[in-house]
């Protein structure tokens, strides 16, 4: 969907305090309130503006500066775990007039300090070993370089709109890769050899049968769904060859007084027991990340890949959800809505 909004350079400063707005708190002062400083002392601001996966590359674009100086620093994105391993991404300069329009920052013209890190997911998971369950966390950091001086910091700022805001797993090489926001402002990405994974899943009317694979020596004899209020279901579990194999029904997910009416929105989380050992289901790269298939005979439920990386069933009455909105540099400048309708696609085609 485009919105035409006019000239781009006036309708983009127009829209500053908005967008100011829509980014996170500081952790430091407010853009707003800075002034500039004595050379000596300059603050590093950073934000993350997207977060997105190509493929098996993880691809952030946010911008970097030192509040009153020019942008002439070399720039460096850095992940890096406890045990000493790093890995760098590739930075490529994207001059944006966004950065002017949120920093504010009358000293200096900040256009020149956005850029685009590309990391190839094979550079935090290829030491890692084969067949085995592992969980590591990478904390990711900004460096600005001029030889002399050198500053490192975390995105200590992202926007709350689109993949900024909302953080995606992918799965690579059987690993788990998932960016997290902390509260208290740093990005950080965590990989992860999960011990269950569904591997498929197939949707008949009204149940979904999904077809899960053990890493370990977990053997599960129990499957149960929860929900964010605490409650818990048990749902069949059976075995076929070295596989596993759980069935949720509709059923299981709606209240049994429920209509065909609205409902309020549900979450459920499937996991499997050995003993008093319970473990969650992940997806797996199979069906890739954010996957969502509706029960066809019933549209208020689905299966999806949720960005954490686990499966996650949904109750919902169908309804658009918003995914991403981005500011098209054409003239006139245009908005870009990109959405997609959480229901039957059958349903809202008639």
């Amino acid at each position: 969907v485009l919105r035409r909004i006019g000239r781009p350079v006036k309708k983009l400063l127009a829209l500053g305090p908005r967008i100011r707005r829509a980014v996170s708190d500081a952790v430091a002062t407010p853009t707003e309130q800075l002034e500039p400083v004595p050379s000596g002392t300059p603050e590093l601001v950073t934000y993350l503006r997207a977060a997105r996966w190509d493929g098996s590359v993880l691809e952030l674009t946010g911008w970097a500066y030192h509040v009153g100086w020019p942008d002439d620093a070399d720039v460096k994105v850095v992940a890096s775990a406890a045990n000493g391993r790093s890995a760098e991404f590739e930075v490529i300069r994207e001059p944006s007039e966004l950065v002017n329009t949120v920093a504010q920052d009358p000293a200096c013209d900040h256009s020149g300090s956005a850029f685009r890190a590309r990391l190839a997911a094979t550079e935090l998971i290829g030491s890692e070993p084969a067949n085995a369950i592992f969980s590591r966390t990478w904390s990711v950091d900004v460096v600005l370089d001029r030889g002399e001086r050198s500053d490192q910091t975390s995105f200590s700022r992202r926007f709350r709109w689109g993949s900024a805001g909302q953080l995606a797993a992918q799965q690579v090489d059987g690993c788990l890769i998932r960016p997290d926001w902390e509260a208290k402002g740093r990005l950080t990405l965590t990989t992860a050899r999960r011990a269950v994974s569904a591997v498929s899943v197939e949707l008949a009317d009204r149940s979904a049968f999904l077809r899960l694979r053990i890493v370990g020596n977990l053997r599960p004899n129990r499957a149960v769904i929860r929900n964010d209020a605490g409650d818990e279901r048990d749902v069949p579990l059976s075995t076929d060859g070295q596989d596993y194999v759980v069935q949720v029904d509709a059923a299981s997910l709606i209240p049994g007084d429920s209509t065909d009416g609205s409902l309020a929105h549900q979450r459920w989380y499937l996991s499997v027991l050995d003993g008093r050992v319970a473990r969650q289901v992940h997806w797996s790269a199979e069906g890739g990340r954010g996957l969502i298939q509706t029960y066809p005979g019933d549209p208020r439920c689905s299966v999806r890949h949720a960005p954490s990386g686990v499966l996650r069933f949904d109750v919902a009455t169908p309804r658009p959800l918003l995914d991403d909105v981005q500011l098209v540099r054409t003239e006139p400048a245009a908005l870009k809505i990109r959405g997609r309708y959480d229901g039957d696609h059958v349903a809202l085609a008639s």
